[in-house]
């Protein structure tokens, strides 16, 4: 069986260190163990990950990232035809309107709250899951 592919994208690297240790002590085991979390730095490093190895399953994704944002990110993957699940988070509001959300199928939450996060990771791995 093959795992959930969750890439996180956070350029700063004190809140990837801060999510790792809240997926590992927050997901069900179920989860931590049906899926794989890639962890990058920038937009580019998930594109060439994806270039590499397909497209990933979900994307947990902050907006605020250097050179390219989240939002821009995100609709250049709907662009593309990338149908899986994405979640946008950012420190403040919401870069975009939730009609535009709605219209390219994607969450958002807030980044100080780590465990809405993990809770909507959760959630979106599980119904992936066989």
């Amino acid at each position: 069986m093959s795992k959930v592919v969750v890439y996180f994208i956070e350029d700063e690297a004190a809140v990837r260190e801060v999510m790792i240790k809240y997926f590992a002590i927050l997901l069900s085991e179920t989860i931590r163990l049906n899926s794989e979390f890639i962890f990058f730095s920038n937009a580019t490093e998930a594109n060439a990950r994806k270039r590499r190895d397909g497209w990933p399953d979900v994307v947990v994704c902050d907006h605020g990232l250097p050179n390219q944002s989240g939002a821009d990110l995100l609709r250049e993957w709907r662009s593309a035809e990338w149908h899986g699940s994405f979640l946008l988070y950012s420190g403040g509001n919401c870069p975009m309107n939730d009609e535009e959300l709605a219209g390219l199928d994607a969450s958002f939450r807030i980044k100080n709250d780590p465990r809405r996060l993990t809770d909507w990771v959760e959630t979106t791995v599980r119904c992936l899951m066989p």
